[in-house]
């Protein structure tokens, strides 16, 4: 059993059920006038990236890489860049099409990460040698870009289908979750997913956890559809959409232990009226705080969604329950990023004035957690259905996409401060 304890606090004090939703109503309140910019939308070509689901992340030139859902020269989706253009404007360069080959991957749904050398790493749900999802990488030369295939998931109990997280690179490794795959015995006869690491050069893939939800017997997570931090110490974090005493999820940490393997901790088990069914991977404060989101939650009529908050003493509690349409965002699926401030930052694809999703701040303080809406989508030009983790630069831009809106294949967008 978790030694985590489940509070939602206001001014240090437990709120009371009744009083929380006027409470999280009170303090929520929009954004001063900030500058929206599309920097892209999709779908202007014929063949071009369509959908993105992911966010995007920067190179030191200022580049942006990201990935679409379809589009591209099969309909596979894509990895695309944006540069920026001297005088303004950006230009967009698809650096590969999914979908060419049997044995390629197919449809990304996570964002990449890149290394020292350029070279980006991403997974795909899907395609491969089984058609259960890859690990791939992409290499810059003079002559383009060349893909590589890095694993195929077998849907074995090497796992299956890799989903929204996006890798971590740490020390010559990829680190991330499947949905599926792993331990055939648990509850979901596919297997309820793993934790995975693989080697960046050579490919070798190897499982650190393999989820083993079976209750009443077995109460372990299952089904992590987020990707993972890891903190100085070499530890992993992260979040299932399934599992635990409630079948709410979990959030988890895994240690490496002195000799070889790996040590599972279940450091909080949702009870649905916190929250449920996480989409999301986790964010990771210098306090060691863990911060997340949750797709739902029971705790009051007409709350879609959370944030919530794993302290570093052990304690959970939530910083804001969202109420939807029109007044709140609702249904987050996607990360929160943390500032140096401590101030949390993220999206969701539903609510708003205009019913297409929001972008979000929470600021702590002294009386509980303030909620600002930075930004309201309304389906048109500006986009629709955010989805995936912002980016924050050093001068407090926030990047970001749609999957939907604009041209009718999504944006990428930047929201800068006044």
């Amino acid at each position: 059993m978790s030694k985590f304890k489940n509070t939602i606090v206001s001014n240090g004090a437990p709120l009371t059920l009744a009083f929380a939703l006027s409470f999280f109503l009170a303090v929520s309140h929009a954004a001063k006038a900030q500058t929206f910019t599309v920097l892209y939308s999709f779908g202007s070509v014929v063949g071009d990236a369509n959908n993105p689901h992911a966010g995007v992340i920067r190179d030191p030139a200022g580049n942006l890489y990201g990935t679409t859902f379809t589009g591209g020269a099969f309909g596979g989706g894509t990895v695309f860049e944006l540069s920026p253009v001297t005088g303004g404007g950006w230009t967009e360069t698809i650096l590969y099409s999914f979908g060419g080959t049997t044995a390629d991957g197919a449809n990304p749904v996570a964002g990449l990460v890149r290394d020292a050398a350029g070279n980006l790493y991403g997974t795909t749900p899907w395609g491969g040698t089984s058609n259960k999802g890859t690990v791939f990488k992409l290499s810059p030369g003079t002559s383009g870009w060349t893909e590589k295939v890095l694993y195929s998931f077998t849907g074995g109990a090497d796992g299956g289908s890799p989903y929204y997280g996006s890798l971590v690179l740490a020390g010559g490794y990829l680190y991330g979750t499947t949905e599926l795959g792993g331990d055939l015995s648990c509850l979901n006869i596919p297997g309820c997913g793993v934790v995975f690491r693989v080697k960046t050069s050579g490919g070798h893939e190897s499982v650190l956890h393999s989820f083993q939800y079976s209750p009443p017997s077995q109460e372990d997570g299952a089904y992590p559809l987020g990707g993972l931090v890891r903190d100085p110490a070499g530890n992993f974090y992260g979040v299932t959409n399934g599992g635990g005493t409630t079948g709410a999820g979990v959030v988890f940490e895994l240690s490496p232990q002195t000799g070889g393997g790996w040590n599972e901790t279940l450091l909080h088990t949702f009870t649905q009226p916190d929250g449920l069914n996480s989409y999301a991977g986790l964010a990771r404060d210098k306090a060691g705080n863990l911060y997340g989101t949750t797709f739902g939650s029971g705790l009051i009529a007409g709350a879609i969604g959370t944030v919530f908050e794993v302290s570093s003493a052990g304690t959970e509690t939530l910083p804001h329950i969202f109420t939807g349409y029109p007044s709140d965002g609702s249904s987050p699926d996607s990360n929160v990023i943390v500032d140096s401030k401590g101030n949390l930052y993220g999206t969701t694809p539903n609510g708003g004035t205009s019913n297409g999703g929001i972008i979000y701040k929470l600021s702590p303080g002294s009386s509980g957690w303030t909620e600002t809406i930075l930004y309201n989508f309304s389906g048109g030009a500006d986009g629709s259905s955010p989805h995936g983790t912002l980016l924050r630069d050093s001068a407090g831009n926030l990047y970001g996409t749609t999957y939907t809106g604009g041209l009718g294949s999504g944006v990428v967008w930047k929201l800068s401060p006044k």
